[in-house]
C-alpha cells in the first residue's frame, strides 16, 4: 500500500481475477467520486468455472455498522480510496481484511454499490485451512469494533439466521 501511487486501492488474492476485463473502466465511469466502492463477487473453481455467486450478498447500502452481520463484501470486491485506507493489522494473520475493511468504512463517507460483479474468488484457501483461527480472530475483530456485549448478541443469533436461509434455499 505504501508503494502504490493511483486514487484508489483493491487487493485481489493470488489467482482471483477482475470479473471481466472492464470491470474497472466500467465501475469508474459512474463512481469516480466516491469514497468506497463496492459489489458481488463470483466464486471460480481453480479452472474458473463459475460456482455462483457468494453466499452472502453485498447489501444494497453499506456502512462499517453493516459489517456487525460478518465479511458481506469480499475485499476483492472493495474499492477504497487510498487516502482513506490504513495499513493491515497484522496482529490478525486470518482477519485483517475484515478489520481493514470496517476500518475503511468507517472513514468514508460517500459509500457506492457498483451493481456489478466486481471479482472472482477462487473457492478454497487460508480461510478455509485455518477457520478455527479466522473465526477466534473474527470475534476479536468485533469485539474490537462493535464492543463485546453486541459482539455476543449477535453470535447468539447466528444459528437462528443459518436455520432461517437453510429452511429458505432446501431443495424439496
Amino acid at each position: 500500500m505504501k508503494m502504490a501511487c493511483g486514487k484508489y486501492l483493491i487487493f485481489l488474492n493470488a489467482g482471483d481475477r477482475f470479473y471481466s476485463s472492464d470491470t474497472l473502466k466500467k465501475i469508474f465511469e459512474n463512481h469516480s467520486d466516491a469514497d468506497a466502492i463496492y459489489g458481488q463477487t463470483m466464486i471460480v473453481d481453480a479452472q474458473y468455472r463459475e460456482l455462483g455467486l457468494r453466499r452472502l450478498k453485498a447489501p444494497a447500502e453499506l456502512s462499517w455498522k453493516s459489517l456487525i452481520n460478518g465479511m458481506l463484501v469480499c475485499h476483492q470486491s472493495f474499492i477504497i480510496k487510498r487516502e482513506l485506507a490504513p495499513v493491515y493489522d497484522l496482529n490478525y494473520s486470518i482477519s485483517s481484511d475484515y478489520d481493514w475493511m470496517i476500518t475503511c468504512l468507517k472513514r468514508s463517507e460517500k459509500i457506492v454499490n457498483s451493481g456489478m460483479i466486481i471479482a472472482e474468488f477462487v473457492d478454497g484457501g487460508l480461510n478455509k485451512k485455518r477457520m478455527v483461527t479466522g473465526l477466534i480472530e473474527r470475534f476479536a475483530v468485533m469485539v474490537k469494533n462493535y464492543g463485546l456485549v453486541r459482539t455476543v448478541l449477535v453470535h447468539l443469533f447466528f444459528p437462528f439466521r443459518f436455520a432461517a436461509f437453510y429452511l429458505m434455499h432446501r431443495r424439496v
